[in-house]
Formats: structure tokens, C-alpha cells, sequence
């Protein structure tokens, strides 16, 4: 599902942001892009508790019913960069592809259905994407530094999917019910 997830991103990007290639892994000294590229590179993934529903997922199935756990709700994060080339006009390049890609994920709050891929388009509830948080990376030199490159501009982007690790129980239907309110003899309660 993240790798869906992760394609689905990038789908946005093709639709909004012309001629650009779009890349998804790490990009360090060795990798650099030859054409205008847009990198989603996916660095963090978590639960979000904050969207967890803890309601059984109930649904009819051929005169039954399936139940289930709710799904797992996973935040996955991306670190969105623009790369153009090493010139001084390839910096404002390289913000123009970042606003532009701003733009495309800030049309969404929730990701459409004819961008998402695969089974990702069977999603309920819908996957909600948020852009640019305040409180995105910590510390970007320390990461920039980690991740072997130096310092650059950057969107975050969290987007969050829901993920069923658990088996659906197959139940049937009650139909009906029998109460018995009739009195009982003395000697049928001792019994």
C-alpha cells in the first residue's frame, strides 16, 4: 500500500507540474537528476493515532456478515525537493518546480480517487494529505547532513493510508430471538 501511496504522489506531480521527471529515491552527489526533476522521497512512516478509529468494521457478505478490526491508520511522510542542475538560474528553477508542486498537493486536503493507484483506490476513509506543516523537520541541517547532501529547500508532505493487517471473521445473521417469560414452579427453579 505505501508504495501505492508513493506513486499516487507522484501521479499529482505529472498532472500539475510540466516537463518534469519525477524520482522517489534518495538523491546525494552520486545521483543527480540531468533534467528538471521532482524528488518524493519517503522518510518517515508511522501510526496515526490521531485518526485511528477503534470501531469493528461491520459488512454484509452473501446472507453474513464480515467483521474486523479497524484498520491500521499510517502516516507516511515525504521530503518533496526540486532538482534542475548546479547553474545560479537553476536555484530559481528549482523554486518555481517547488511552488508549483506546493500548489498541486495544496489543491488536495483529501487525495482524489483518479489519482490514487491500485487497490489505494478502494480507500474509505478518503487519504488526507496535508502540505508544508509547521512543525515538518526538526532539525533540516542535521537531516540534509545525514542524508549526505547540503542544506536545500524543501516541502514535507503526509499523507495518511488506511491498512487492514487483520482477518475478517465471518459471522452469520441473527434472525431472530427467543425469549422465554413464562413462570416457573417452585420445583422447576430448584432443579
Amino acid at each position: 500500500m505505501i508504495d501505492l501511496l508513493t506513486q499516487s504522489l507522484g501521479k499529482i506531480i505529472t498532472t500539475y507540474v510540466s516537463q518534469t521527471e519525477v524520482t522517489y529515491a534518495r538523491i546525494n552527489e552520486s545521483s543527480l537528476p540531468g533534467v528538471p526533476t521532482i524528488n518524493l522521497f519517503l522518510y518517515d512512516i508511522r501510526e496515526d493515532a490521531a485518526l485511528q478509529n477503534n470501531e469493528p468494521v461491520v459488512t454484509r457478505n452473501n446472507g453474513g456478515y464480515k467483521v474486523a478490526q479497524p484498520p491500521l491508520r499510517v502516516a507516511c511522510t515525504y521530503l518533496v525537493t526540486a532538482w534542475c542542475g548546479p547553474k545560479e538560474d537553476d536555484v530559481l528553477k528549482e523554486q518555481s518546480l517547488l511552488d508549483q508542486a506546493l500548489m498541486a498537493f495544496a489543491k488536495h486536503p483529501t487525495i482524489q480517487k483518479d489519482f490514487l493507484v491500485g487497490d489505494l483506490s478502494q480507500q474509505d476513509p478518503p487519504v488526507p494529505l496535508v502540505t508544508s506543516l509547521i512543525d515538518g523537520l526538526k532539525n533540516p541541517v542535521e537531516f540534509w547532513t545525514v542524508v549526505g547532501y547540503k542544506l536545500r529547500p524543501a516541502l514535507i508532505v503526509t499523507a495518511t493510508i488506511s491498512m487492514q493487517p487483520f482477518d475478517l471473521i465471518q459471522t452469520g445473521i441473527v434472525t431472530s430471538v427467543a425469549v422465554d417469560v413464562s413462570e416457573k414452579t417452585a420445583t422447576e427453579v430448584k432443579t
